[in-house]
Parts: C-alpha cells; sequence; structure tokens
C-alpha cells in the first residue's frame, strides 16, 4: 500500500499512552494498538520527549510501532533504526551545564545511546530514578560528558528558574513540564517537527496525519497534524490546540479516540 493512502497515528507516552498515575498503560489501549497493528492501512508512531532508551514502559507494546518522534523531533526512529538527529550546539550546552553546577540545579544529558545524570538533590534522584527507568552515567561535572551529541536536556528545577534560563538563552527552547522541570532542545525543535520530518522521509500525507497528546510540548503537533485529540485529563493548552478533546486515560479515552476518530465506529447510548 502506498504510504500516501496511510493514515499516519502520533501518539505522546506520558499521560497519553501511559497513565502517568499507576506509569502502565491501560488493558484498553493495549487491545485497540493491538487491533490497529494489524492493518496495512495505519502506521503508528511515539512522538515523546524522551530519547528512545527512556521508553522502558512501552517496551510491551513497541512491536506495534512503525517507529519514534523522539525528544521533541530532534531525533527520529524508523523501526528500530536512528534515522536523524539534531544536537545542542556544544558551546551553548557546555555554558549551560556551568550555569547547573554554579546553581546546582540538577539535570540529566541525553545522547543517542547515553543518559547522563547530575543530582544536587537526594529526594529528585529518587523520584527521578525511579520514574526513568534506564541506565545511565552520572557526571560530577561537564568534564566527563566526552561526547558532542547531547539531543536534549531535562532541567530539574521549579519554573521561576526555567524561566530565567529561558531568558537568558534565546536560541534554545524549553518546554515545561507541568508544574516542575523541563525539557530543552534546540531553537524551533518541536513534536511538529518532527512529524515533519518523518512524513518526508517516508512520503506520508499530512491530511492523514492524527495526533495525540496531553501536554504543552504536544501543542505544536496537536496544531501540526491533520487530526488532533487532547486526553481529557490534559491542560488547558492541550485541548485549545487539537481538534477534539476525549476521555480521560483512565476512562478508555485512548481507544475511544481512535474509534472514533480514526476508526469512525459511534458508539450507540
Amino acid at each position: 500500500m502506498d504510504n500516501k493512502d496511510k493514515k499516519v497515528l502520533f501518539f505522546d507516552v506520558d499521560g497519553t499512552l501511559v497513565n502517568s498515575n499507576t506509569m502502565k498503560i491501560e488493558k484498553s489501549t493495549k487491545e485497540i494498538l493491538a487491533y490497529l497493528a494489524k492493518r496495512d492501512d495505519i502506521d503508528m508512531y511515539v512522538s515523546t520527549g524522551r530519547t528512545y532508551e527512556g521508553l522502558t514502559e512501552i517496551e510491551e507494546i513497541k512491536p506495534y510501532l512503525t517507529g519514534y518522534n523522539l525528544a521533541n523531533g530532534c531525533q527520529i526512529y524508523i523501526g528500530d533504526q536512528e534515522v536523524f538527529t539534531d544536537p545542542i550546539d556544544e558551546r551553548i550546552l557546555e555554558k549551560l551545564v556551568k550555569e547547573f553546577e554554579e546553581k546546582k540545579i540538577s539535570y540529566v544529558l541525553l545522547e543517542s545511546g547515553f543518559v547522563y545524570k547530575h543530582y544536587f538533590n537526594e529526594d529528585l534522584r529518587q523520584v527521578f530514578d525511579n520514574i526513568i527507568k534506564v541506565d545511565y552515567k552520572e557526571v560530577k561535572s561537564f568534564a566527563d560528558v566526552k561526547i558532542d551529541k547531547i539531543i536534549e536536556i531535562w532541567v530539574l528545577e521549579i519554573h521561576p528558574i526555567v524561566d530565567e534560563l529561558i531568558k537568558e538563552y534565546p536560541t534554545l527552547t524549553f518546554y515545561k513540564w507541568g508544574n516542575y522541570g523541563c525539557d530543552v532542545v534546540k531553537q524551533g525543535a518541536s513534536k511538529a517537527l518532527g512529524i515533519k520530518r518523518i512524513i518526508d522521509i517516508c512520503g506520508y500525507d499530512l491530511k492523514n496525519t492524527f495526533a495525540f497528546g496531553d501536554a504543552d510540548n504536544d501543542v505544536p503537533m496537536l496544531k501540526y497534524a491533520a487530526t488532533s485529540i487532547a486526553m481529557g485529563q490534559g491542560n488547558d493548552n492541550a485541548k485549545k490546540a487539537a481538534t477534539y478533546v476525549t476521555d480521560r486515560i483512565e476512562n478508555d479515552g485512548l481507544k475511544k479516540a481512535i474509534e472514533k476518530y480514526v476508526l469512525n465506529i459511534e458508539k450507540k447510548s
């Protein structure tokens, strides 16, 4: 089947594929994805701020996926092969990390195949090591980082401090998480740009794209995709950007959205 005729689905992870409270995939989500994977007219991609190494919660559904739009569009996988990466300028990275160390801001550096962490707070270590179960190297300073291909940074700090960094680094893009922390990527990077890159690589048609998300870093792709759905528990920015709003994740919101907007199945009340 020609890729131009396929429906292409892009799923956020946290709060969309994975319940952020339980850190598990809902049974209804697994069932609908298993069904979609059997169809040759539908391709499915994860679209997330995480890198490939951080997708530990979705191992059981990886066989259903065509590829991955990662690190807010800065890392693209087709199947299990990396086909594109867009690292942060090393000079900017070095300046930023030195500021983290001076101000004791905990951070994570993500590269294709590597994760580096530096915690200044033991409580944060416990929280994030439990949430993101991935092998990593703990660094004591930027001098310990020997690579020049960092594609994303996680800043583990309160939003007022993030806001100051946003003002200071206009050549970077910051995506805040809820009430704490953020993703940092190259200026202009977004999940929408990642979708465009996948369309260009695979020859899909934008009019057949569907995006599903719940948070601020989903807004660009929710606006870009032809049809977009915000999760019922999502924030106001995601809901305003989406074409439709579905039920909450724990109420089978993702399955309901796929049935209604992708498969055009109307449930009788």
